[in-house]
């Protein structure tokens, strides 16, 4: 499915991969992953 940027409602930023999982159960979509020496960061984007 294709969204355009004014249909974003929210962006959340985390650092924590259980949050990860639960935020995509809830129908979040995973837009950015940045892999950093200490931990992987997240971005999701919810429509």
């Amino acid at each position: 499915m294709e969204h355009n940027l004014q249909d974003i409602k929210e962006i959340h930023e985390t650092r924590d991969p259980d949050e990860v999982n639960r935020l995509l159960q809830e129908g979040w979509q995973l837009n950015y992953i940045s892999h950093e020496p200490s931990r992987s960061r997240y971005v999701l984007i919810k429509f």
